[in-house]
């Protein structure tokens, strides 16, 4: 018994949290913005920082591919 009113309160949470994060998105759409400020950020700055990046594909269904990126000016170290 114990354990079922456990599952409940975990469910019932999880459940109120959800509910919460639909009605934010709900909230950002009906003011007409795609994405929260935060994750624009984020993906600005990924942009930015991958223009110069190549990715090119070699085999289609396997692990085989090359990634270039650009040379930088900092000190990188092995691990």
């Amino acid at each position: 018994m114990l354990v079922s009113v456990i599952i409940k309160i975990i469910f019932f949470r999880c459940n109120k949290y959800f509910v919460e994060c639909k009605e934010n998105v709900e909230d950002f759409w009906s003011h007409g913005i795609m994405w929260p400020s935060k994750v624009l950020a984020e993906i600005l700055v990924n942009a930015t920082t991958s223009k110069s990046y190549l990715i090119s594909l070699f085999y289609i269904r396997g692990e085989i591919f090359q990634s270039k990126t650009p040379p930088t000016t900092s000190v990188t170290r092995e691990m």
